[in-house]
């Protein structure tokens, strides 16, 4: 290794992580209305029965990662909030599977969900939102893991509250 003058070189336990630039700032307002037009879309197009699979789980990954953000203290709300949705979002799966119609109900706990994340994007630092999206991400694969091992829908979704706390 080489030595600068007068300085000693530096040892890897000396090293800090530095956040990069920008990562306590909120996220840009193009992004928070990007995002936010996705969902509403996708939760209007499911309300009106025009949905599809794609929408459907563009809304569930919206409810894990709206979750995530209220672990970290991004909004306020309670744990009913994302399980009244999850089984809303499971429910309106099954009957898509079996009707082939991919639909939401007016004024169900997704449209709450979907108020919800309007206001996290809103306030959410781009550090917390990142790493929100990284557990979406993890969530995700534990559970397509799991569905591989044989779980039931219950137990997925109690994975998916019991690990968000780790």
């Amino acid at each position: 290794m080489r030595r600068r003058r007068g300085n000693k070189p530096r040892r890897e336990k000396d090293v800090h992580w530095v956040q990069p630039h920008g990562s306590l700032l909120p996220l840009p307002d193009e992004e928070v209305r990007g995002r936010a037009l996705t969902v509403h879309l996708a939760l209007a197009v499911c309300r009106a029965g025009k949905g599809n699979k794609y929408l459907l789980c563009e809304l569930a990954r919206v409810s894990y990662s709206s979750y995530y953000m209220w672990k970290k203290g991004v909004g306020s709300a309670e744990v009913d909030t994302f399980t009244a949705a999850e089984q809303v979002l499971e429910l309106a799966a099954e009957h898509a599977e079996e009707s082939g119609i991919w639909l939401l109900a007016a004024s169900s706990p997704v449209e709450r969900l979907v108020c919800l994340y309007d206001e996290q994007l809103a306030a959410v630092t781009k550090a917390v939102f990142y790493e929100c999206e990284m557990q979406v991400v993890q969530a995700i694969a534990r559970i397509s893991h799991a569905s591989v091992h044989g779980l039931t829908p219950v137990e997925k979704r109690a994975g998916m509250y019991q690990t968000a706390s780790d």
